[in-house]
Order: structure tokens, then C-alpha cells, then sequence
């Protein structure tokens, strides 16, 4: 049986949707990654895809925390009639806090 050796770092050919896939997951990992390319503006392209998708995925927990803590308030404080009724307002608050508003 061969001896492994640990990964040092990761190299990415092409900086495209599926090599910065790629590179983001196994950065979120904890590998050290290299994304190349051809040139800087298509690895400049695939970093920023990077950030866009962890930016929409922040931006979807930040909806779910508060929608779900909003509800759980409402389950509490409200009657239950009223409480199902404020799902629609919590639902869109949440919306707003997570994707409109510039607080996170």
C-alpha cells in the first residue's frame, strides 16, 4: 500500500463556473487553492463569482435566522390566529433585513 502525503495546496485550471466551484469549496474546506487561467480578467471573473456565492449564501441564512425568530416571537406573543397571520409580514421583513437592507 502507497504512503499518502498531505495535500499542501490545490490547483485550479480555468476559473470558469465549475473551476471556481471548485476552488471555493475546497477553500471552505481549508485547503490552500491556486485558481489559474489564461489571464488575470478570467481569474479576476471567477474570484468574483466566488464572492458573490458566499454573499448569497449569507444572505439566505440571514433570511431563514430571521424569518424563524420572528415566527418563534410571534408564536409566543401573539394568539395563534394572529400569530399565522404575521407569517406574511415576518416573511417579508425577513426579505427586506436579508437582501435589501445594507446592515450585514
Amino acid at each position: 500500500m502507497a504512503a499518502t502525503r498531505p495535500i499542501r495546496t490545490l490547483a485550479v485550471i480555468g476559473a470558469g463556473n465549475m473551476g471556481s466551484g471548485i476552488a471555493q469549496k475546497a477553500a471552505t474546506e481549508g485547503f490552500p487553492v491556486v485558481l489559474v487561467d489564461l489571464d488575470d480578467a478570467k481569474v479576476a471573473r471567477g474570484l468574483s463569482i466566488i464572492e458573490t456565492t458566499l454573499a448569497q449564501g449569507v444572505e439566505r441564512k440571514i433570511f431563514w435566522l430571521t424569518f424563524v425568530v420572528l415566527g418563534v416571537i410571534a408564536d409566543v406573543v401573539l394568539p395563534l390566529w394572529w400569530g399565522l397571520a404575521a407569517t406574511i409580514p415576518i416573511f417579508f421583513i425577513s426579505w427586506w433585513v436579508a437582501y435589501r437592507s445594507d446592515w450585514f
